[in-house]
């Protein structure tokens, strides 16, 4: 969500990673774009910095600068995001193999996959 940025530490965990995936952070880019716009055309050298990816390394990015992650090869990749709060919530559990997205800074379970009460009384 475009929220989370700003309410949450984004800390990136590779999982299953391989050399000819780059993940880069495209901070000049933003500046020509004004922060606008999907378009990452990397024209200029120096519009990404690309960071190592190996397995188990754990990184925090600011999303709110312009970034990308390009997978040229054959295999797939896997990558833990873990959003780290500034305020804590409540914490609620869902059942094994719940499928849950991402909305407006906050995880939206389906009713059917959450339980209904909660692991702490807030």
């Amino acid at each position: 969500g475009a929220t989370a940025p700003l309410q949450a530490h984004r800390i990136h965990v590779p999982v299953i990673t391989h050399e000819k995936v780059s993940f880069q952070s495209c901070p000049r880019l933003e500046k020509r774009h004004n922060g606008r716009g999907s378009d990452l055309d990397v024209t200029e050298p120096d519009d990404c910095v690309t960071l190592p990816m190996q397995e188990g390394m754990v990184f925090e990015l600011n999303n709110r600068v312009l970034h990308r992650v390009l997978n040229e090869g054959d295999s797939e990749r896997v990558q833990l995001v873990i959003d780290v709060g500034e305020v804590p919530r409540p914490p609620r559990r869902i059942k094994k193999g719940s499928t849950c997205n991402y909305k407006r800074g906050a995880i939206v379970c389906d009713e059917a996959d959450a339980f209904s009460e909660y692991l702490v009384d807030w």
